[in-house]
């Protein structure tokens, strides 16, 4: 496994997530120009119609595909696309709207899949394990993964910054090297149904971000807190349960989150930790947490 610098400071994040690096020096094939399924695809193909794999790209020594149009699907059907743990598996650094990428796993890049200024992009079923960071997504609107498993990643499993408007739902966020999901500067992010679990940082980690809603998630076993609302002005928490985590269950710094219906179990500090002028929205439970149950909310 490569060896990262220690999570506890931005400046390693943002380096880590430094768009420069993924476009340098990348050498890509001819474009493919129809959907007929005959035009070959190979790493560094840049795809400007739709596209299903029908086979493995492995050990893709830049690029595993290139994004080169709007509005088209990249449908894996089941394949991989491997890399030798530099550039980018699905690489969407150009910008292209409206795109979906769907139905199979990237694995060993820098980054599993990179969305940049991007506006109404799907991502689904789809599995990023191995990589520096699985997904990031960044200064995008309106985008939505949904059913995703990122695994296993040196960093983060997704990383979202200076967005709006994004979802992550009944995706899978496991066992990575700093936080499961992290997500800073952005506006209207929703995260639901998600499964965030032995993390070696926070499991779902807000920062300096706004108008979130957080609901149904299930964060447990993750190194520091199961969720993390870090500078959040705006937020609904609602109906998570927060378990066996290494510090707090559910963390809020800032007044005006409204937090109802959640649980919070067997975590080594509060189950849940929020600051005078939380909204409580009642029917918070905790019990058997280390740091004491609740603060500012009452739990049952």
């Amino acid at each position: 496994m490569r060896t990262l610098p220690s999570f506890t400071t931005t400046r390693t994040l943002r380096l880590l997530a430094a768009p420069l690096v993924v476009a340098a020096g990348v050498a890509v094939a001819p474009a493919v120009t129809t959907a007929d399924g005959e035009t070959p695809i190979t790493c560094g193909t840049v795809v400007t119609a739709d596209v299903r794999l029908r086979a493995d790209l492995v050990d893709c020594a830049g690029a595993g595909l290139v994004i080169g149009a709007p509005g088209i699907t990249v449908d894996l059907a089941g394949h991989v696309i491997d890399g030798t743990g530099s550039a980018t598996g699905i690489d969407n650094s150009a910008g292209h709207d409206d795109i979906r990428i769907t139905r199979g796993t990237i694995r060993d890049f820098q980054f599993g899949i990179h969305l940049f200024e991007t506006s109404g992009a799907r991502v689904d079923r789809l599995t990023v394990e191995s990589n520096i960071i699985g997904a990031i997504i960044e200064r995008s609107t309106a985008t939505e993964l949904d059913r995703v498993t990122a695994t296993s990643s040196d960093g983060m499993g997704i990383e979202i910054t200076f967005s709006e408007g994004i979802t992550v739902r009944r995706s899978t966020v496991a066992a990575n090297g700093l936080y499961g999901i992290f997500d800073i500067a952005s506006i209207g992010s929703r995260y639901e149904r998600n499964t965030i679990t032995g993390n070696a940082g926070s499991g779902l980690a807000l920062w300096q971000s706004d108008q979130v809603v957080v609901e149904r998630n299930h964060a447990a076993g993750n190194d520091t807190h199961g969720i993390d609302l870090t500078g959040v002005a705006s937020a609904v928490v609602e109906r998570n349960e927060a378990i066996a985590n290494g510090e707090h269950g559910i963390f809020i710094d800032q007044p005006g989150t409204t937090v109802v219906r959640n649980r919070a179990i067997a975590n080594q500090g509060i189950g849940i930790a929020a600051p005078a002028g939380t909204i409580d929205g009642g029917r918070n439970t905790a019990t058997g947490n280390l740091g004491g149950d609740c603060t500012s909310v009452a739990c049952r």
